[in-house]
């Protein structure tokens, strides 16, 4: 039995880090690497889906707790001893301090931490806290060169303990021959719509409540539709802005879908109205699927869409610029056709996940190497 790399999350509901975590794991190198993945609480729908591609689910079935559970830290570790881990991954803040407290009283594993999103805002008792836990964690992994730089800046974490490596996609999710027609037909949507659309769970962060104010304008001379994937504490509100706004009729609540791919090939224009983001994943998968991108212009974004032929940044939280940018490219099909040609090779050769499991397999030869430990884990893409 290869070595056993154990992933050790809070959740494992439908969502981007879960996402990453199952296309990870489902790409290792199987001679090398045995993964498992641990839920702190329920399987979840993702859990079930790592478990039909063959990973092995572990849910502690933990309920929500408010204050630190010391018990939980002890289960974790008797995890570890049982199972003779070799490798723990811990995903998040939660995963990341009980996973990192339970190994000084498990045998000795490789720590490795990933964090996947910036300080949104100021939280004291967790910088102090990864600040005392990294000396528990071999690496932390930051999904973009900006988290490095919040986890630099506010843990005072020395850069050198910390490793970007970008979210990746498989190219093989994104190939292959959509009907444009059939799908518009599946979700109500007229066949000769021009669709704009986000992917996004739908609370503030992610801006859905700027695009509708966009698409109302827009439709005075365009009357574009909008399709808006994914679900979440906002959908209540938005339908409601919609229907105030006068686009009701225009705009395609689909709720959670894992069908990703045919949503986007319909989509003439993708668009992402983000406050803030740590990487931007569905970006990645938006150029994937040769799709123009709107998006704000952050940094982690900045780091996707280096250059303007790639995709449209837009001044975050302006309804005017997002407008801008979106009847930009409905106006102009050559443009929009020709950027989703280029954005598609990109993020194709840039963002497979081949290259970041291959990273994630070299950073742990590179730490068994450093306590010299015969490498076991090194490959390329």
């Amino acid at each position: 039995m290869p070595p056993t790399v154990l992933h050790l999350i809070s959740r494992l509901g439908v969502g981007g880090v879960e996402n990453q975590l199952l296309l990870v794991a489902r790409h290792y190198d199987r001679s090398l690497l045995h993964p498992v993945v641990c839920c702190i609480r329920e399987k979840g729908e993702m859990g079930r889906e790592m478990e039909a591609a063959g990973i092995e689910v572990i849910a502690l079935g933990r309920r929500e707790v408010h204050g630190f559970d010391p018990s939980l830290v002890l289960q974790i570790a008797h995890l570890l001893r049982r199972r003779g881990v070799h490798i723990l991954r811990a995903h998040q803040y939660e995963a990341s301090l009980y996973g990192r407290l339970a190994v000084p009283v498990a045998p000795r594993a490789l720590v490795v931490c990933s964090f996947h999103n910036i300080y949104r805002r100021r939280k004291w008792h967790r910088q102090k806290l990864n600040r005392f836990l990294s000396r528990f964690a071999d690496r932390i992994v930051a999904v973009s060169e900006c988290v490095k730089s919040d986890i630099v800046r506010y843990d005072s974490i020395p850069a050198e303990q910390v490793k970007v490596i970008y979210n990746g996609i498989d190219p093989a999710d994104f190939a292959g021959e959509v009907k444009a027609d059939q799908v518009k037909a599946s979700l109500g949507l007229p066949p000769h719509s021009r669709v704009v659309g986000t992917i996004g769970r739908m609370t503030p962060q992610k801006g859905q409540a700027l695009l509708l104010e966009a698409i109302a304008d827009l439709r005075k001379r365009m009357d574009p539709t909008l399709l808006l994937v994914g679900d979440g504490p906002l959908r209540p509100s938005l339908e409601r802005r919609a229907q105030e706004l006068g686009i009701g009729d225009r705009v395609f609540f689909v709720g959670l879908r894992r069908d990703i791919y045919p949503l986007l090939r319909i989509m003439e224009v993708f668009a992402l109205p983000s406050l803030w983001e740590g990487m931007g994943t569905a970006v990645i998968e938006a150029m994937a699927a040769g799709k123009a991108v709107v998006a704000s212009d952050l940094a982690p974004l900045r780091e996707i869409i280096p250059t303007s032929d790639l995709g449209i940044l837009v001044r975050p939280n302006d309804e005017k610029s997002l407008r801008e940018g979106i009847g930009q490219l409905l106006e102009d099909r050559g443009l929009s056709e020709e950027m989703g040609k280029r954005s598609r090779e990109y993020a194709l050769s840039r963002f497979p996940i081949q290259k970041t499991v291959s990273d994630y397999q070299d950073l742990f030869a590179e730490i068994e190497n450093a306590e010299r430990r015969p490498s076991r884990y090194s490959c390329k893409a």
